[in-house]
């Protein structure tokens, strides 16, 4: 079935399931192990007592004033906390302490109805969808860890996040849920991938809806170009490959005058163990750029410079956590090991 093959390759490119196919090489001479800990260092330097990381909070553990841009998301700590769980998972070796402080934080924070949020975050719904499905990926990263509480957490919050995906229309964040559904049917009641199903059914109207948005909608440059890459990076996990989605997604390299580290972390899955000529260019053209944009001195060392479209909203966190996470995929991909 089309579906339950797709979900398989969003664990795979996660690496919450089994090996998969035989890997490309990782692109050479590029220090991605490195900088993918590094990443995990600044995170773990700028989590708080709870676990969380928070946008109005995580500067209060700097020693100089180099990690400046503090993001204007602050309804979203469950989003970064359980991403930044995940992170700090991907390292090597992994961060297993923080990791296990951060993954306690959602724990804590999925309520008896299963939605996950902090308590400073509950009445705010803004960011409702990437809370959850963050917070879903960082407990399944503590049922597969043992982590206490992670297993009871996410048998209640599953069944939000999949009832949360059928709501999607044109927001990507369809593409984050998605592969959190994905990641967890198979330890959350759900072997058979009914809610993943459901979810990417959905998914197939989406491109047709994000195409007429670039053709009629408001300033398709700056808007549509970029949903359209993130639903084809999702598209490309199929197998096989769609080529039109492939291709558009090969169309779009990396590139500094539209830097976007949420677009390149979905690039990085879905061409992880891709051997294409034009695959390997985007890989190796987007670690280039991640490790350049790399900060190495000061208390901001091993976070990334907020440049790209995104980094007004979540700020030096969300400018960490993703690169970090389009690292760890590019570099796996040529180890063999889990990212």
């Amino acid at each position: 079935m089309i579906v339950r093959a797709l979900a398989a390759a969003l664990l795979a490119a996660l690496a919450v399931a089994g090996c998969g196919p035989e890997r490309p090489p990782a692109p050479a001479a590029m220090p991605l192990r490195p900088a993918v800990s590094s990443a995990a260092d600044w995170l773990e330097r700028h989590q708080d007592v709870e676990g969380a990381f928070r946008i109005r909070t995580f500067r209060r553990r700097c020693t100089d004033a180099s990690c400046d841009s503090l993001g204007v998301a602050e309804a979203a700590d469950a989003c970064f906390t359980g991403l930044g769980a995940v992170l700090l998972s991907r390292a090597r070796p992994p961060r297993e302490a923080a990791a296990t402080r951060a993954i306690r934080a959602i724990a804590d924070w999925t309520a008896a109805d299963g939605t996950i949020s902090s308590p400073q975050d509950r009445n705010d719904k803004k960011y409702v969808a990437y809370n959850q499905a963050a917070g879903v990926l960082a407990l399944v990263e503590g049922v597969r860890s043992g982590v206490p509480g992670a297993k009871e957490a996410l048998a209640r919050a599953f069944p939000v996040l999949a009832a949360l995906s059928r709501k999607a229309t044109t927001d990507d964040s369809v593409g984050i849920m998605v592969v959190a559904l994905a990641a967890a049917g198979p330890l959350a009641g759900d072997p058979e991938g009914k809610a993943s199903d459901a979810a990417l059914l959905d998914l197939e109207k989406i491109p047709c809806q994000i195409e007429v948005w670039i053709r009629g909608g408001a300033d398709p440059a700056v808007k549509g170009w970029r949903h359209s890459a993130c639903i084809s990076a999702i598209a490309c996990l199929r197998p096989p490959v769609p080529a039109d989605a492939r291709a558009h997604l090969l169309s779009l390299p990396p590139r500094l005058s539209r830097a976007d580290y949420y677009e390149w972390w979905y690039g990085a899955q879905a061409l992880a163990r891709d051997p294409d000529p034009g695959a390997l260019a985007w890989r190796e053209r987007c670690a280039e750029y991640l490790t350049d944009l790399q900060e190495t001195k000061g208390c901001a060392r091993g976070s990334f410079a907020p440049i790209d479209r995104w980094s007004y909203s979540g700020g030096r966190l969300y400018a960490t956590i993703f690169p970090g996470l389009a690292l760890a995929a590019i570099a796996d991909a040529g180890t063999g090991e889990r990212k």
